[in-house]
């Protein structure tokens, strides 16, 4: 699981100006490279979910800061982190390990 934090705000917020006029968050793709305009950070993790479901993006609590981000569709999860890292958005990899107890009745 790929927890994502924003690290630097004015970064993540550097493209909104490529926001079309009216539109409250958008997407697209250009040249194999997606970018996501005023999204939060929690929207960002659900559509990285979408976009590349090998991998799983979790986002902090509480941040709905409208952000602008572009990232590599044909990378590896490496390219991506480091993609996101670049533009203002942290990630740390948290590994999750629950223990299980089977129970059964003879």
């Amino acid at each position: 699981m790929n927890y994502l934090t924003l690290e630097d705000e004015n970064l993540a917020q550097s493209g909104m100006k490529d926001l079309p006029v009216g539109a409250s968050s958008y997407s697209d793709t250009k040249k194999l490279k997606r970018r996501y305009l005023g999204y939060s950070l929690d929207k960002l993790a659900e559509s990285l979910n979408e976009d590349f479901e090998k991998w799983t993006f979790v986002a902090e609590a509480n941040n709905e800061a409208y952000l602008a981000v572009e990232v590599s569709l044909n990378g590896s999860l490496e390219t991506i982190l480091n993609e996101l890292r670049a533009q203002g958005i942290k990630s740390e990899e948290q590994v999750i390990q629950q223990e299980v107890f089977v129970v059964s009745k003879k």
